[in-house]
């Protein structure tokens, strides 16, 4: 998730300033930066490490309706050399059911380019066994409100139990969204969920300490001690939050 580092305001959220970018037509230029940016770190961190890593970013609606997007993204990929299997983009349900000729064009555009597609805040829309299917989905994003009521109440529980239990017989993989308890966690490993973000693991970080954070995984590794965390990745990986 994008964030703003603004002079006066300091740290702003991307509802803070994402709909002005939508509403003045500067969203292109500024998605474009942000994935440019996002491939070109990843890709000096992988070359850094020797371990590739993958990049989950946010689509807004606006982005995905962009008939240049898969276009965009093959360029972006020429130049910075990051491998486009190792890229998802995150939609949401109102998103991925709003225009489904137009959706289905460009999610074929990037299939073609090999990009995974995610859908993002699962269980709160309204889309249908047959549209994952018909749109081949790749990842479900559990929502974050299913998560935090989930050890609290039982239709929460009973939801997110679902949600796996779908994701799994069609074969698509199921992530946790906002994870902030051990209790949570546990939960979630024991209903074979183990794919989790949230601030129990990381917050959003900037590139430097996301960069610190790496070099620190990978001398643990090095040393071979065998309990030091796995390396995060740029997007999702078990028990690692978004770092980007």
């Amino acid at each position: 998730l994008l964030r703003w580092q603004h002079p006066q305001r300091g740290e702003l959220k991307p509802e803070a300033f994402i709909p002005l970018l939508e509403e003045t037509g500067l969203i292109r230029n500024v998605s474009a930066w942000a994935v440019r940016r996002a491939c070109r770190d990843a890709r000096t961190w992988s070359d850094g490490r020797g371990r590739p890593l993958r990049l989950a970013l946010n689509l807004s609606a606006s982005q995905f309706k962009d008939p240049r997007l898969a276009e965009l993204v093959g360029q972006i990929m020429a130049d910075t050399g990051f491998d486009p299997h190792r890229l998802e983009f995150e939609i949401t349900e109102h998103t991925l059911m709003e225009d489904t000729t137009g959706t289905l064009d460009t999610l074929r555009a990037l299939a073609r380019l090999g990009v995974t597609i995610s859908v993002d805040d699962f269980g709160t829309g309204y889309s249908s066994l047959s549209y994952l299917k018909r749109f081949s989905v790749q990842r479900l994003k559990i929502d974050r409100s299913f998560v935090a009521e989930l050890t609290e109440k039982r239709d929460s529980a009973a939801i997110v139990e679902a949600i796996i239990s779908l994701a799994r017989s069609l074969f698509i993989e199921v992530v946790a969204e906002g994870v902030e308890t051990a209790a949570q966690r546990d939960f979630l490993v024991a209903h074979n969920c183990p794919l989790m973000q949230g601030y129990l693991f990381y917050p959003a970080l900037p590139p430097q300490k996301i960069d610190a954070l790496l070099a620190d995984a990978a001398a643990a590794n090095a040393r071979g001690s065998g309990h030091g965390a796995p390396e995060p990745s740029a997007g999702v990986t078990p028990f690692r939050a978004r770092s980007v």
